[in-house]
């Protein structure tokens, strides 16, 4: 994996996008995320933003070294009217505050998404947002996505978020219905959600 070239984005700065194996993150980058993931979202533990068994990559908005935007694609299996498809999902996506508003997030989601789409073994990506518009990625307004079967696991129409998909494999495009409306289970660790 390597750093994407710089772009600029809104109001006129340059960015550049690091792109790593979470896994195998450094202490340096550990810092740098763990010091923009309590910059927007003061109450949450920065130990483990995703476990290890979800494969996480990171795609960091780096200016003067410190990275001033995030969106983790992690990888998981999950089962849809009995058929196990590869899902990939945008996680932990988020800009500093003082950098939003200026395409930062969207330039993430858009690098992010370019890996996802020439990623051979992935069938479909999901995530959930509360806009309504994700460049590329289709909403599915009668999907619902759910964390596991644990008594108050999160769930999409409960926390009033919008899922979108993004069939990549021939064949979850070949079973697309799967992906129109209902519940899919994702089995994820305890208080994981994407």
């Amino acid at each position: 994996m390597k750093d994407y070239v710089s772009a600029e984005i809104r109001g006129g700065f340059f960015v550049n996008i690091k792109c790593f194996r979470y896994n195998d993150i450094s202490n340096t980058d550990n810092g740098l995320l763990n010091n923009l993931i309590r910059s927007v979202w003061e109450d949450t533990d920065t130990s483990e933003i995703h476990p290890k068994e979800m494969n996480a990559v990171s795609f960091c908005a780096k200016i003067n070294d410190i990275f001033i935007g995030y969106a983790g694609v992690i990888d998981w299996n999950i089962r849809v009217r009995n058929k196990i498809f590869k899902m990939c999902a945008l996680s932990c996506v988020c800009t500093q505050p003082s950098y939003r508003k200026k395409g930062t997030g969207s330039y993430l989601v858009k690098k992010a998404t370019e890996w996802i789409i020439k990623n051979d073994s992935i069938d479909v990506g999901l995530f959930t947002c509360s806009q309504e518009n994700t460049g590329c990625w289709e909403r599915a307004p009668r999907l619902i996505l759910k964390e596991s079967d644990r008594n108050r696991a999160y769930r999409s129409d409960i926390m009033g978020l919008n899922v979108f998909k993004l069939l990549v494999s021939n064949r979850a495009k070949s079973h697309a219905e799967y992906f129109e409306n209902g519940i899919i289970n994702l089995n994820f660790p305890e208080g994981k959600f994407i």
